[in-house]
């Protein structure tokens, strides 16, 4: 009957502490809770719980000291506690100091003096071992069959703790990081052009459609003295948020560069010297930048490795204009060449970034650079805007459901007069 009463008492005694479990979802105050409670369980004097750390192969706690938590690591298979951690095999030790996996140097430096440790396996439901608990000195005797079944019990529930703890601040990560990338995305679009220059005897048009929130592609219109405007589209290397600081990088850079140079091989050589010194080496931009001079209806351009805009005559001519060098950013000293072509009454021009030519439908077919030369043809004779619209929907249309893989950029420029 006694005995019978003890179970009660300490299933009773389990219930509690399992409830204790649940009232916090913060990891530290969670461990914390979990080592007093399985220690108060087993009427232990000290204990220990280690968390397993797979990306770095080691077990992970954290003790209270004078100053504050300390983090102890140690690695997979070391010591008793990483003996059972890689074996999965519970350990109860009588005399700690017969045990040779028992390291008495910790003895020594504190002071303490173990005797007995039960250490045991943390499983998750999975059967999965997440962690290890490690009692020392049971307070009177030594620690029993009925101990290891007490702390097998607590397991399953601490290990539910651990992992609700975790998904909780997972889930408070993830939304953290999405209210950035909202407000990286918000601050990028105020950086584009959020209109079109009004130039005589022009239309102008431009969109950027990012892959993920925030991208790397990047247009603009700067205008310039005399009239005259710059216009650039690039591309950055890389997707999310690391292209989009770059971006921001470049526009930057160009924005100034354009008020002190005034070829673009100049603006070109000057923003690549400044890239190069300012990025590591697998950041690089392509980029297409051109001086519109409206008065002399000329268009001065340089090219740093980017898709070759298309030049359509009304005689529905094609020029692809080529002239330039080497992308921006991935050598110090670049030369570029540049050159000034005349632009005739109905006249276009369309610039673009490979997320165009390189869409890719569910057959992982790219839409192609003819594909989009035709589309320019058929659509010649419309707006800037309806014409950058149309390509847009075509692109769509052929990629279906396939999830759009790179940004898509497209600057088009019209001569009426």
């Amino acid at each position: 009957m006694e005995a019978v009463r003890h179970r009660l008492v300490m299933l009773e005694r389990i219930l509690e502490a399992t409830q204790k479990l649940n009232s916090t979802l913060d990891l530290n105050v969670l461990l914390r809770s979990i080592v007093e409670t399985t220690i108060q369980l087993v009427d232990a004097d000290r204990g220990t719980l280690y968390l397993i750390d797979e990306k770095k192969n080691e077990l992970w706690s954290q003790v209270l000291t004078g100053e504050g938590l300390v983090d102890i690591r140690l690695p997979m298979g070391t010591g008793i506690a990483g003996y059972v951690a890689e074996s999965g095999e519970t350990l109860n030790i009588r005399d700690a100091y017969a045990e040779p996996r028992f390291y008495p140097d910790v003895d020594r430096k504190s002071g303490y003096v173990t005797k007995s440790i039960l250490c045991m396996p943390l499983e998750n439901r999975d059967g999965k071992i997440i962690g290890v608990f490690e009692l020392f000195n049971k307070k009177k005797g030594f620690f029993s069959k009925n101990d290891e079944t007490v702390i097998s019990i607590m397991s399953v529930h601490v290990a539910i703790a651990i992992e609700n703890s975790r998904l909780h601040k997972a889930e408070i990560e993830f939304v953290r990081i999405n209210e950035e990338v909202r407000l990286a995305a918000v601050i990028q679009n105020g950086l584009l052009p959020k209109s079109s220059p009004s130039l005589p005897g022009y239309e102008i048009a431009g969109i950027s459609i990012p892959a993920q929130s925030v991208g790397g592609d990047y247009f603009d219109f700067i205008p310039m003295i005399d009239g005259r405007v710059a216009l650039c589209l690039g591309d950055v290397s890389g997707k999310g948020l690391p292209a989009s600081l770059l971006m921001a990088n470049l526009q930057a850079t160009l924005r100034g560069q354009t008020l002190v140079s005034h070829k673009p091989s100049e603006c070109l050589f000057r923003s690549n010297k400044l890239l190069y010194e300012s990025t590591t080496p697998e950041k690089f931009a392509t980029l297409f930048y051109g001086i519109l001079e409206i008065r002399e209806h000329t268009l001065h351009y340089s090219n740093a490795g980017h898709e070759w805009p298309f030049l359509v005559g009304t005689d529905h001519s094609i020029q692809r204009l080529q002239t330039g060098g080497l992308m921006l950013g991935l050598m110090p000293h670049v030369t570029y060449e540049d050159i000034k072509i005349s632009l005739r009454a109905g006249d276009l021009l369309v610039i673009q970034s490979d997320g165009v030519s390189e869409a890719m439908n569910a057959n992982q077919e790219l839409f192609g650079e003819q594909r989009l030369q035709n589309l320019i043809l058929e659509q010649r004779d419309r707006s800037p805007r309806e014409i950058i619209d149309a390509i847009v929907r075509e692109v769509h249309n052929y990629a279906g459901e396939n999830v759009q893989s790179d940004d898509i950029t497209i600057m088009v420029v019209k001569r009426i007069l």
